[in-house]
């Protein structure tokens, strides 16, 4: 499918326009607030409880609630549904629902008691109580901002994603509008699309969505992520991020099988760390190849031990692990497939192709790219080769498009010039890595920065999906995603 938007972010757009890019079912859930059709829309609002009133800009949208054509779409991307004032504009929807959400409001004054939410669950009539009272809110020490008219609080929303998300949902917000669902969705680690027709509220909306995003960063990038069974898991690690730590301290941070897929290139335990400083050199009568000159380092002289691949496992569902040739008696499990890389070499030196162990159960397939010093597979879109056992962002996309499937999450914990990042990143689907090297992490870095500015020039993601093709997403937006990508 062709079209235009990019996951976790915010659109300056029509909704009806951004919903008719997307396939049928594409969303886990809808929750939106759309115009009630009682003119709320701005002006003079509140001041009878002893606070002043504030003023809005008086725009002309909520006249009217959204035509039938609206919902009709709105439920053909969606799986299930959240509508608040759905009271004021039931027939429209057409469906009926025993599980209504009643938002007790704890309120004063001549503003309504409660407001309620539609919902497409089965479940029984549930009710939330906050605060949201003028000035007055439930959580006085952290109170928000409020600069939309009918703006609800971002509690209300985390407590909707607690109660009926999950894990790996994709969330969908047609009336943005104080962006209080988008923040909610990011703080629980939740996929989402949001669209705000109106400027004045989008531009206010993505200055809070970027300060909401910072401030995780100063809290030691703490994430919030509901397991399948419903709980609640704190991540020390917010996805989508490259660390500079050891991976063992790294992967005791996850519960068990927390990664869809770990891809890593670990130490083979060979010596390419002494090998990889020297200039050149070949062998008699072999093809000479330019070679680059790196630091002399000291991290290949074993592979991993078996306490490393004991906790890979315990954290991944799956796994793809370069080098395993060399130390198979450390890894528990045989395997009838492995991945072979032809690298294309030709007559020189180097192996004409290195092998991968994975834990998937089909047969052994093969990639041909070349990777043999200055001469690549694809020549006019060289990749700057900045460590000494770097593997092609072609190889790690072969991978993720026969391997892994929409909504994985990947694991790299020798992460190295991060191909799989960028890879991965190109592929839209979420991701960890780990490389413990200051310098190597610091080069990984920049090219990931440079990735990531031509992305956002003119971005290209091609997230698999489970039929295995790939769906194409293209915009040049201001884009809000769930880490530094």
């Amino acid at each position: 499918m062709n079209g235009m938007l990019q996951l976790n972010s915010l659109y300056n757009m029509d909704c009806m326009q951004g919903m008719a890019i997307f396939p049928d079912k594409y969303f886990d859930i809808a929750v939106v607030d759309p115009p009630y059709g009682i003119g709320n829309d701005g002006g003079k609002i509140g001041g009878d409880n002893g606070t002043p009133a504030t003023n809005y800009t008086k725009y002309e949208w909520d006249s009217e609630p959204p035509p039938p054509a609206y919902f009709e779409e709105l439920f053909r991307v969606s799986k299930h549904q959240v509508i608040f004032g759905a009271n004021h504009f039931i027939d429209r929807i057409g469906k009926p629902s025993p599980c209504w959400i009643v938002w007790d409001k704890v309120n004063t004054g001549k503003f309504a008691d409660c407001e309620l939410a539609y919902t497409s669950y089965k479940t029984a009539v549930r009710m939330f109580s906050y605060r949201w009272n003028g000035f007055l809110q439930g959580n006085m020490k952290n109170k928000e901002a409020r600069f939309h008219p009918t703006q609800k609080p971002t509690a209300l929303y985390a407590w909707i994603y607690k109660n009926y998300a999950k894990q790996g949902d994709k969330v969908l917000d047609t009336h943005a509008g104080s962006a209080a669902s988008l923040v909610a969705a990011y703080d629980a680690g939740l996929d989402y699309i949001g669209f705000e027709i109106c400027e004045e509220y989008y531009t206010a909306a993505t200055e809070r969505i970027e300060s909401a995003k910072a401030q995780l960063r100063l809290d030691g990038f703490m994430q919030a992520e509901f397991t399948s069974g419903g709980g609640l898991v704190i991540i020390m690690f917010e996805l989508n991020g490259l660390y500079n730590i050891d991976c063992m301290d790294g992967m005791k941070e996850y519960p068990d099988k927390y990664f869809d897929l770990a891809v890593i290139d670990p130490p083979y335990g060979i010596g390419e760390d002494k090998r990889a400083h020297q200039k050149s050199g070949t062998k008699p009568g072999k093809s000479k190849v330019a070679r680059n000159v790196y630091s002399l380092k000291d991290w290949d002289s074993e592979p991993p031990p078996p306490a490393y691949f004991k906790e890979l496992f315990r954290i991944s569902k799956h796994q793809v692990i370069f080098g395993a040739n060399h130390f198979i008696s450390r890894i528990p499990l045989d395997s009838p497939s492995w991945i072979v890389w032809d690298k294309m070499n030709g007559a020189t030196d180097y192996a004409d192709a290195e092998l991968a162990w994975t834990s998937h159960k089909s047969a052994v397939r093969i990639f041909q790219y070349k990777w043999n010093g200055f001469l690549q597979g694809d020549m006019k879109n060289k990749e700057y080769r900045i460590h000494p056992t770097q593997k092609p962002s072609a190889l790690y996309i072969w991978i993720y498009q026969n391997y892994a499937k929409e909504g994985d999450k990947i694991i790299d914990t020798h992460a190295g010039s991060a191909s799989s990042f960028i890879a991965a990143h190109r592929c839209g689907l979420d991701y960890i890595g780990f490389e413990r090297d200051e310098e190597f992490y610091t080069l990984a870095m920049q090219r990931v920065e440079a990735e990531r500015a031509q992305l956002t020039l003119f971005d290209i993601s091609a997230p698999v999906i489970n039929g295995g093709g790939v769906m194409i997403l293209i915009l040049i937006p201001y884009l809000i995603s769930k880490a530094t990508r």
